[in-house]
């Protein structure tokens, strides 16, 4: 371990999943951390329940406050424990036994590193760290004192699009990300796995905040790294493309997207407060 490590783990409604997450961290961190963003009675009473007799700091927030709330809140938690470092880790996560071994030799190999991200499995298998543009919330080590400095994380965007816009902001402050090839984590991305190429479920309030963080994004960062902006307006057509031809709820998904594009044209920001809505077709 190196320098203090905390892990910060958030959880919603996510069952068993967090405390599969945080027995996987057991042993290769200095404190474990989980913020629970709101989650249903049962998710809570299975964390509990996984949590008896082990030294886990556990902070139940009483309704869902995103993601960058609640890794705001861990950040608070890591500096609180002086840890030089935080890991963040999302709750379907399950860490290597030697992840975080493997993201500390990175960061001692590369003295301007600020953060360093854990590989999937598959990408980048073995040698050395190379640098990132950006890196996933997930499996992430950074430097407390530059997470504080930069601001923490983008409350107002609420889920998508915060790890995108931390790692450009930890750029632009200077510092940078290397990827840790030999620190694998084990990561379910999307509502459930596609087999499509360049399509992944998500539900159409998933794809309201999508879409809706795109432009926030594009505001802060498109002058300043025209490449993400380019990046970033590819993917999100190919999503479009993609959910008109295989998606499952289409006309709701398209319905919340363009709901948020609407909002985001007058500036709403956080939780969307009511349901996506529903178009005539479904």
């Amino acid at each position: 371990m190196q320098e203090g490590v905390t892990a910060v783990i958030i959880s919603f409604n996510g069952r068993l999943h967090p405390g599969e997450c945080a027995d996987s961290l057991s042993g290769q961190v200095d404190h474990i951390v989980i913020v629970d963003n709101g989650s249903d009675d049962t998710s809570r009473l299975d964390l509990q329940r996984s949590a008896a007799g082990k030294d886990w700091e556990i902070i139940w927030l009483e309704t869902n406050l995103g993601i960058a709330a609640a890794l705001n809140i861990g950040l608070t938690a890591a500096v609180r424990h002086g840890s030089r470092w935080m890991l963040t880790m999302d709750q379907d996560s399950v860490a290597a036994p030697d992840m975080v071994s493997a993201l500390s030799q990175t960061l001692s190999a590369e003295p301007s590193a600020a953060c360093a991200s854990a590989a999937l499995p598959g990408i980048n298998p073995g040698g050395s760290g190379t640098m990132l543009r950006y890196a996933i919330t997930s499996g992430n080590m950074v430097r407390t004192d530059v997470a504080v400095a930069i601001g923490g994380y983008w409350e107002e965007l609420f889920i998508d699009g915060v790890d995108l816009d931390f790692s450009l902001r930890l750029r632009d402050a200077g510092h940078n990300i290397y990827r840790s090839p030999n620190a694998q984590i084990f990561h379910r991305l999307g509502d459930r796995a596609s087999r499509i190429p360049f399509h992944s479920y998500h539900s159409p309030l998933r794809r309201y905040y999508i879409f809706r963080n795109y432009w926030a994004l594009m505001g802060r960062h498109a002058r300043r790294h025209p490449g993400f902006a380019a990046r970033l307006t590819a993917s999100h057509l190919v999503q479009l493309v993609t959910i008109v031809i295989f998606g499952e709820q289409r006309w709701r998904s398209l319905a919340a997207i363009a709901q948020g594009c609407v909002d985001a044209l007058h500036n709403r920001q956080g939780k969307f407060q009511s349901s996506p809505p529903k178009p005539a077709h479904s």
